[in-house]
């Protein structure tokens, strides 16, 4: 299966990445067989071998295969991509990020327009992007009237990573709501704590997300979280599983298996109660969209 994402706006491209590595994970729990190559990154973009890719997955019901940096390639790797991507396994789901137009005769143009999902990330503007803010704003625990909509756009336009940024400064402020007028309410100290306590769990996995946003390290948002369940959680046997689980992510982050998105990842997709089984992620994939 190949999906192509395309269009200049970064982050609209890895939020549709994002989602569909937590979806991937939440039913392939080691990440064992995802594999994220980038063209600017030698480290993973120039050594990597197409025809193992090929091979059935040993470690999971399918292999995730993400693509970026297509021009920073070499040309003899975009032949070899494109002959992958033409020969895909039927376990291997293959996510292809361009931002600029392909030409006519690039190698990829031919393979990329047989995919099986296309996901256009265009700059937003208009009611898309005050629908986006909104969204965005619900998710932080935040309210925009529409005064403070066009105030936040006009001083950011459709920059999607400058307007993220702002709304996370304003949750990490206390602004529970947020209007023209710049109303504040002061954020309750150990905000995650509480969530725990009480059992929102929903609120607690926003706080993680929130916390990785500012760019803290997943070891201490571990760690936070680490220190709320000893403290505020009594039920024993989620207590017992949500440790375990995070004693297994402690592991994956200081042997090098994991890396601070994923492990986060993980967590946010187990929590509360941390899966014992793996379902097949292939035969569900459309969830993801």
């Amino acid at each position: 299966m190949l999906i192509y994402i395309n269009g200049p706006d970064t982050f609209l491209a890895k939020a549709a990445i994002d989602q569909i590595k937590d979806k991937y994970i939440a039913k392939n729990p080691t990440g064992t067989e995802l594999v994220e190559i980038d063209g600017g990154n030698p480290s993973t973009g120039l050594r990597i071998n197409w025809a193992d890719l090929r091979a059935i997955p040993l470690f999971a019901t399918s292999r995730l295969v993400i693509v970026r940096g297509l021009a920073e390639l070499s040309a003899s790797s975009q032949e070899s991509l494109a002959s992958f991507l033409t020969h895909l396994p039927e376990t291997t789901v293959a996510v292809i990020y361009q931002a600029a137009p392909l030409k006519a005769d690039h190698p990829l143009t031919s393979a990329l327009a047989q995919a099986n999902k296309v996901i256009t990330a265009t700059p937003l503007v208009g009611s898309a992007l005050k629908t986006w803010l909104k969204k965005q704003a619900i998710a932080q625990q935040l309210s925009l009237d529409e005064a403070a909509l066009e105030e936040l756009i006009g001083a950011h336009g459709s920059n999607l990573w400058a307007l993220s940024s702002e709304l996370a400064t304003r949750a990490n402020a206390g602004q529970v709501t947020v209007t023209s007028t710049q109303k504040e309410v002061e954020a309750a100290p150990f905000a995650l704590f509480n969530y725990v306590r009480s059992g929102n769990w929903t609120a607690a996995k926003l706080q993680l997300r929130r916390e990785a946003r500012l760019g803290k390290p997943a070891e201490l948002i571990f760690g936070l979280l680490a220190a709320a369940i000893r403290k505020e959680l009594r039920a024993g046997e989620a207590k017992k599983d949500i440790t375990d689980l995070l004693i297994d992510l402690d592991f994956g982050l200081k042997t090098g298996l994991l890396d601070g998105d994923s492990a986060l990842a993980l967590l946010v997709s187990h929590l509360p109660k941390p899966a014992r089984t793996r379902v097949q992620w292939e035969a569900t994939w459309r969830e993801t969209f």
